[in-house]
C-alpha cells in the first residue's frame, strides 16, 4: 500500500517519473483512437477541443511510474 500512496491522479512530481515516453508523431491515432470509445470519452471531451497548436504539448506525452521494481534496468529503452 506504501507504494501506491506515491500516485497521484492530477499529476506527479518530476523526479517521481521512471519514464517518459515520446508519443507526439502518434497524436492524432491516439485522439481517433479515443474517439471510436465514446463510452468513455464524450463528443464534448477537453481533449478534443485542444487547438492543434498545443494538441502534441498536451497529448504527445506519457509519463509512467512504475508500480513495483522488477528488478534492475540500464536504461530507459529496456522500460518499453
Amino acid at each position: 500500500e506504501e507504494e501506491f500512496n506515491r500516485f497521484n491522479p492530477i499529476g506527479s512530481e518530476h523526479d517521481d517519473i521512471d519514464v517518459e515516453v515520446d508519443g507526439r508523431k502518434y497524436v492524432e491515432h491516439k485522439i481517433n483512437s479515443m474517439k471510436a470509445h465514446r463510452s468513455q470519452f464524450k463528443d464534448d471531451w477537453w481533449g478534443f477541443n485542444i487547438p492543434d497548436e498545443f494538441k502534441e504539448d498536451f497529448l504527445g506525452y506519457e509519463n509512467y511510474i512504475l508500480a513495483f521494481n522488477r528488478g534492475n534496468w540500464f536504461s530507459e529503452s529496456e522500460l518499453v
